[in-house]
């Protein structure tokens, strides 16, 4: 399986590249993968007409496409109108023998989340019964603090207990966003590897360093993952590469 990996798109008046979310969906079709994953903050302020036209917009994306929402969507009640739209915040999609799980780690009006007791008894259960050989999990706050973000403030008030749940379970994959810093860090258990891949924004001026715009493809085969950063119109590198 192939998986784009978009995040903080941020669509709005101010600090929105349109032309480069625009690069962004020719590059993702032209590499034909066979699902992308949006992790949150598709808009800027969660209002009506935002996330109604970046709706429309990803409808450019060729590819089946499973979005949730971030911190900056769920400003102005804009929960409302993503579930209006996209449907339910939290989600599973079975594809043969791999389980992805979409989970909504927002909270109205705030810039920090959590998963909380309900949502962490939903992914449990979705993780023990579906009997999956490899497993996926979404969201927008990362877990793991990530590196040349300054200090750091922002990860899931919650993150202990669904780190262990995610170790318990033997999960293979998490994907966030949220800091537009791409990262990756891996974390070893009895059962094998978790990787946790972050991915930058897509086409917010609000970038660090020397950062750019970007996004994530991921190819699984063979026990294997390879994770490939892409800066916007440039070539692609390599940032993992390992069996599990």
């Amino acid at each position: 399986m192939k998986i784009a990996h978009i995040s903080d798109i941020h669509y709005g008046q101010q600090g929105f590249n349109a032309d480069m979310l625009s690069q962004c969906i020719d590059e993702v079709n032209a590499l034909n993968p066979d699902i992308t994953i949006v992790t949150g903050d598709l808009s800027m302020n969660g209002l009506k007409k935002e996330i109604e036209d970046v709706f429309e917009k990803l409808k450019e994306i060729d590819t089946e496409r499973l979005i949730i929402p971030g911190n900056h969507d769920t400003r102005n009640v804009g929960y409302l109108t993503f579930e209006r739209l996209f449907g339910s915040r939290y989600s599973e999609r079975l594809i043969d023998d791999i389980q992805i799980l979409c989970c909504d780690s927002s909270e109205p009006d705030l810039d920090t989340g959590q998963i909380g007791r309900e949502g962490q008894r939903w992914l449990k259960e979705k993780l023990e019964n579906a009997g999956a050989g490899y497993k996926i999990i979404a969201l927008h706050h990362h877990l793991i603090p990530i590196p040349l973000t300054g200090r750091e403030r922002n990860e899931l008030y919650d993150a202990g207990d669904v780190l262990k749940l995610i170790y318990d379970a033997g999960v293979n994959l998490v994907l966030n966003g949220h800091k537009h810093v791409p990262n990756n860090w891996i974390m070893e258990s009895s059962s094998g590897i978790t990787i946790f891949s972050t991915a930058g924004s897509a086409s917010s001026d609000k970038l660090k360093a020397d950062y750019l715009n970007c996004y994530n493809i991921i190819d699984l085969s063979d026990n294997r993952i390879k994770i490939e950063l892409k800066d916007i119109g440039k070539e692609g590198k390599v940032v993992i590469d390992r069996k599990f």
